[in-house]
């Protein structure tokens, strides 16, 4: 099973990527944005201790069953696209 979106992230609080899957899966994280970067890591993510994701570049991931990617950004109103294949 193939799910995709967008999640508005910003500076304050993590947000969740995509919501966990009982199944393992590969996620698909894109910066959309062409200026701002963007932090993944864990529900505790910062800009300090997070991967940046810088503008425009993209990241595949493989989650375990539950596990969940968090982000935030350096700036405000910063839209992520991401696309979930369930294994």
């Amino acid at each position: 099973m193939i799910s995709s979106g967008q999640t508005t992230i910003g500076t304050a609080t993590p947000v969740q990527i995509d919501g966990a899957s009982a199944s393992a899966s590969i996620l698909h994280v894109a910066n959309i944005d062409n200026t701002k970067t963007m932090y993944l890591g864990g529900a505790n993510v910062t800009t300090s201790n997070g991967l940046p994701l810088f503008k425009l570049e993209r990241l595949t991931i493989d989650l375990q069953p539950g596990e969940q990617l968090f982000a935030i950004s350096s700036d405000s109103n910063h839209t992520v696209a991401w696309l979930r294949q369930v294994l």
